[in-house]
């Protein structure tokens, strides 16, 4: 997965762009892989510890040299096409701070199976406090504007919603309805990072809840968070989470499967220094889920 991962920015067709990897106490294969790459602009960057999400993205905004910032993680794939039109639209749009996009869902296979991000922002209080208006990894930022907002530390998830909710006051947030990154998340799920996740929410809806939602609203979001712990944590021991993730994305068309398809064989043909060649008949079997 990370393999392919650094190959879809190799893959990119815009070619002015520095790779910062964060080794977050990975283990011995995952930093040999990293290890292998040989290239001028890519930088690995690691000291052995396990310091989370929050602390090492507040980590790359204070290494980045560019002017924009674009995210994703290891498990994840850019479309080829995805830094040319954030980078473009961020351009011609000067008053946007963070530009997200839609996003193709993905399984372990690497099989394309919906489409997230088409619809409009919300960008209510009252909705981003429970609910994420961009779907992190897709999101490209201001370099600056992560350098003066970062990550609050102290959530080891839903990192992401907690600093929207805190900065959407002053700042403008944007997305680009096409998918431009594919997101890993049908057959990936995790119970532990799901229970985590809703403690974080308990914890925003706690922090700004009251102020505006009401305290009885705000109660009633508290209780949410246990009703779908609950639901996923049978889901999850039905072996069914796939079901309900699944119901989060839009169904793909003949054409946006194509489409998909072939942006996956492109990334997965991208020479890497360093990497092995992938041979045909596994581009076939990545971009078919065989």
């Amino acid at each position: 997965m990370l393999e392919l991962a650094i190959r879809s920015v190799f893959a990119q067709t815009y070619e002015n762009w520095e790779l910062i990897l964060i080794d977050d106490g990975a283990d011995d294969a995952t930093r040999s892989i990293v290890e292998s790459v040989r290239h001028d602009r890519v930088r690995l960057v690691g000291d052995g510890l396990n310091l989370g999400l929050a602390t090492r993205l507040n980590q790359i905004a204070r290494l980045a040299n560019g002017k924009y910032i674009a995210r994703m993680d290891a498990d994840d794939v850019m479309h080829p096409e995805r830094l040319e039109k954030q980078v473009s639209y961020l351009e011609q749009h000067a008053f946007v701070d963070v530009l997200g996009t839609a996003t193709y869902v993905i399984d372990v296979n690497n099989r394309p199976v919906g489409i997230r991000g088409t619809g409009e922002l919300d960008l209510r209080p009252s909705v981003i406090i429970s609910r994420t208006p961009l779907i992190h990894p897709t999101v490209m930022a201001r370099t600056e504007w992560m350098r003066e907002n970062p990550y609050d530390e102290s959530y080891l998830r839903a990192q992401d919603r907690e600093l929207w909710f805190r900065t959407h006051a002053y700042s403008r947030f944007e997305c680009i309805r096409e998918p431009l990154l594919f997101y890993r998340e049908v057959g990936a799920f995790s119970w532990q990072k799901y229970r985590l996740s809703m403690k974080m929410d308990r914890k925003i809806l706690l922090q700004h809840g009251p102020k505006y939602l009401g305290w009885p609203k705000t109660v009633i979001k508290l209780l949410e968070t246990w009703v779908k712990l609950a639901t996923y944590t049978l889901l999850d021991i039905a072996g069914s989470t796939d079901l309900m993730l699944s119901r989060r994305s839009s169904s793909l068309t003949i054409d946006e499967q194509e489409r998909a398809n072939q942006a996956l064989q492109r990334v997965a043909s991208t020479h890497v220094p360093g990497l092995p060649k992938i041979q045909c008949d596994q581009r076939r079997k990545s971009a078919s889920g065989e």
